[in-house]
């Protein structure tokens, strides 16, 4: 064989690292960008330190009689219960006081109503007790406010006028001649709204007084929470934290698709085959031994050009006859595998060659070039 007009070595296709760079680069920085949401901002971002606040409540009620000869203005301080048809009015001093651990702007709303409501005790109803009338008087008007601070403190000071409710409770009850039970219910509320490094946060508190009106001799029972302990955690650097990892994605996700288009057009040729270039890398891949890829097509001129109908056909020639096989490729679109001997060269095509292609060795028009059926080759050497 002449190394002149044929070499033994199998052609390497470029690749296009233009692409091929790019397109592993890309894939790095998704793959950095994944694991900075996953691992870094999850485990190694500082705890926020949370806001802090306290509550204390206090309800202190001082009833007040009329001028009578056992009692002067109040009973003695010691007296747990009272007389109805002795008292005049009630003061009740509600106090309120927050403290949270940093300065902020603090704004308040507070109010107090009394309810008076007649009872009737019904097993159907939730509790087994049914409204059937009820009044509400205001004793204090919704006031509002703020302040700039850590601390606010709200002692508000009532005056419940239990002799006008016992009364307007019993001219009810003389008018219905019912079987009612009365009962009067002052309650005072604070909501106190703000918000700490971007996390909002409200509270609200509710004191009550109750008492009957309809028992000669009545206690007051007072409900509050006396104090309340709560954290605010910050929102800001959260949310911060969050909008890097929603970017982070969505750019990792980006550089995915750019470098899997990349690589994907980079070995197009490889992902891609067509059935000619899989059939010829097959021939190839378990006939190379054998098989003289050639620089330039043999001489023919006189010669007479037999083609053969497949691959195994010029396979039992080679075995026959012990001569090469000479590859010459026409094109992007066909191979020429071709046996010499004497005057005659036997020439199998592989692929279809195009009008603008012109064969080095012509074939009949009888003998169309195609691809054999796929089928198990003959593995010499």
């Amino acid at each position: 064989m002449n190394d002149s007009t044929s070499s033994s070595q199998k052609p390497t296709s470029r690749r296009p690292l233009v692409f091929i760079i790019p397109g592993i680069l890309f894939l790095c920085a998704a793959a950095l960008l994944f694991y900075d949401r996953t691992h870094v901002h999850t485990t190694i971002a500082p705890m926020p330190q949370p806001y802090t606040y306290n509550v204390q409540q206090s309800v202190n009620n001082k009833v007040h009689y009329r001028q009578s000869s056992f009692f002067g203005d109040a009973p003695d301080p010691t007296n747990t219960a009272y007389i109805a048809n002795l008292t005049d009015y009630i003061t009740a001093q509600f106090h309120y006081a927050f403290k949270g651990s940093e300065t902020t702007k603090i704004s308040y709303q507070y109010s107090a109503v009394a309810t008076v409501r007649a009872t009737y005790g019904n097993q159907a109803s939730e509790g087994g007790i049914a409204n059937v009338w009820t009044k509400q008087f205001e004793l204090i008007k919704p006031t509002s406010g703020s302040t700039t601070g850590n601390s606010l403190a709200l002692d508000p000071s009532i005056q419940i006028p239990f002799s006008d409710y016992k009364q307007a409770m019993d001219q009810f009850k003389d008018a219905i001649t019912a079987p009612l039970t009365g009962e009067m219910a002052v309650t005072y509320t604070v909501h106190v709204s703000g918000k700490v490094n971007g996390a909002p946060f409200t509270d609200t508190k509710v004191s009550s007084i109750t008492t009957s009106l309809d028992q000669q001799v009545y206690q007051l029972a007072v409900k509050y929470d006396k104090t309340d302990h709560k954290q605010i955690f910050p929102v800001k650097s959260q949310h911060l934290a969050d909008t890097i990892t929603q970017y982070e994605t969505r750019m990792a996700i980006l550089l995915v698709v750019l470098g899997g288009g990349c690589l994907i057009y980079a070995f197009r040729r490889q992902i891609f085959k067509s059935p000619y270039a899989r059939e010829l890398e097959r021939i190839y891949r378990y006939h190379d031994g054998i098989i003289i890829r050639a620089k330039k097509t043999p001489n023919v001129i006189g010669k007479n050009v037999v083609p053969v109908q497949s691959f195994d056909d010029l396979l039992n020639l080679e075995e026959e006859i012990k001569a090469p096989i000479l590859a010459s490729q026409v094109g992007d679109t066909a191979t020429q595998f071709i046996i010499t001997k004497d005057d005659i060269v036997y020439v199998y095509t592989l692929g279809e060659i195009t009008a603008d292609e012109s064969a080095p060795i012509p074939i009949s028009p009888q003998s169309p070039p195609k691809i054999r059926p796929e089928k198990r080759l003959k593995v010499s050497g």
